[in-house]
């Protein structure tokens, strides 16, 4: 009896954050998420907010909201594909992309990667995916003319 508890307890879990995840809305405010961590890592590296402690530290606890923001969407990704999120491409992505984020202890590091993020937008929205599936397959064949 046990173990069908707990299997109605994974199924559950599996269900309610697969209709959290794959919301609509939910979808959009990820989205906008994305889009305003990548103005607001665009605007932390303006001389102004560089240069003002108080104005770095802002940015600093602004960006580890959205590091936790992200985490959490990651868990319930997980929560519903379980392990197909190592199988898709685009899951793998943003469990690298956010895993790493919260490992690579460089801030140099650190910021160059935190732009790759932006790239999380790339696994959802379909077109803007094709587009940067198509530059990476050029890419080789781009090289090779260099």
């Amino acid at each position: 009896k046990d173990i069908n508890k707990s299997d109605n307890f994974a199924d559950f879990n599996q269900s309610w954050s697969g209709k959290l995840v794959t919301n609509r809305w939910v979808k959009r405010v990820i989205i906008t998420l994305i889009m305003l961590n990548a103005l607001s890592m665009g605007l932390s590296t303006s001389d102004w907010a560089t240069q003002d402690e108080e104005v770095a530290q802002v940015f600093l606890k602004l960006d580890l909201t959205f590091q936790i923001l992200f985490t959490i969407e990651l868990f319930l990704k997980a929560l519903h594909w379980r392990l197909h999120i190592f199988v898709d491409g685009w899951g793998l992505f943003d469990l690298l992309t956010i895993s790493l984020a919260w490992v690579i202890p460089s801030l140099l590091l650190l910021r160059t990667f935190r732009l790759v993020r932006t790239l999380r937008l790339a696994t959802k929205l379909p077109p803007l995916r094709k587009l940067v599936l198509a530059i990476f397959e050029s890419s080789p064949k781009v090289a090779a003319i260099l």
